[in-house]
């Protein structure tokens, strides 16, 4: 919610910065949660997913807490380097992005210790529940809590995080287990085992794109409130242009499952099917970074807010 002081522009661009970031992070750590218990089905995270999902957590992690003094700064109007004197904002610092970096820090920490190792069905469970608290957290700020009837907003939010945390952290997954089990000299690949990790990500994310296409279109209903604000609006145009790069990943995706896995299982040896499968989860993977970026712009504006 804005506040009265206008805000500057070095502390705004740090509200989005750090926003992004937080997104981004979360999204990615939740979905290779997901992406471990739900696709991969293995004991443990693979060594090469293990430093992405650290990374991941890094990020997250990092970027809730400094949200909570980039918060404050705002409400006073103050610009980002006045972060070094503590004195002229921490009276100013809100209860919401605190707790979101508390629970942020705590749900992290947990799935780190456990999906590091090696588990059963009680510490994915466990990983599960975390990770949903983790990526849920940026309910607790943003337009949430200004919107009403804010049950239906709190739903609509919770269901759009955890279908695109399956996405980010399913594409990020898939672009760095495949090419790990795929040919290269000295090894034999398993053409079959691949196909079938990435059409059981193909099925979840059939889900996950419904979810994602309710939950998107309630939010917009809600927030936007007419069709001139969609097009009237910096934040209705911003919110065009997410839905539009969505779609594009959507399109990439039917045709990443629908013809490139059915090349792979007759004709097993040919690489290039591999490298090709590769590139396009790699597109997927950058077009979804475009879209967390809009998303942590777009919970920084006011959704009224015309230029």
């Amino acid at each position: 919610m804005r506040t009265p002081f206008t805000t500057p522009g070095s502390t705004e661009l740090a509200m989005d910065v750090l926003t992004a970031g937080q997104y981004l992070g979360l999204l990615v750590f939740a979905g290779l949660v997901f992406f471990q218990v739900a696709v991969l089905r293995e004991p443990r995270l693979p060594r090469r997913l293990q430093g992405l999902l650290r990374g991941a957590a890094l990020v997250a992690v990092l970027s809730s807490i400094l949200l909570v003094p980039a918060s404050a700064l705002r409400v006073v109007g103050a610009e980002a380097w006045s972060v070094v004197s503590p004195r002229s904002w921490l009276p100013a610092v809100l209860p919401a992005p605190g707790a979101a970096a508390v629970l942020v820090t705590a749900a992290v920490s947990v799935v780190c210790l456990v999906l590091t190792r090696r588990v059963g069905h009680v510490g994915q469970g466990i990983s599960l529940l975390c990770a949903t608290l983790a990526v849920t957290a940026p309910v607790l700020v943003g337009h949430t809590q200004s919107v009403e009837p804010q049950w239906a907003m709190i739903l609509a939010d919770v269901g759009h995080l955890l279908a695109a945390a399956f996405w980010a952290g399913g594409l990020a997954g898939l672009a760095l287990y495949l090419p790990a089990i795929g040919p290269r000299p000295g090894h034999d690949a398993d053409p079959l085992h691949a196909v079938g990790v990435t059409v059981r990500f193909s099925t979840f994310a059939l889900v996950s794109t419904l979810l994602l296409a309710v939950s998107g279109t309630v939010m917009a209903v809600l927030i936007v409130e007419t069709p001139q604000n969609l097009v009237g609006t910096g934040y209705g145009r911003a919110l065009l242009v997410k839905l539009g790069v969505i779609a594009v990943v959507i399109a990439l995706a039917a045709w990443n499952r629908h013809n490139l896995l059915r090349r792979i299982v007759p004709r097993p040896t040919v690489s290039m099917r591999w490298r090709a499968l590769h590139r396009v989860l790699v597109v997927e993977a950058s077009l979804l970074v475009a879209a967390v970026v809009i998303t942590g712009i777009l919970t920084n504006s006011s959704p009224g807010h015309s230029h």
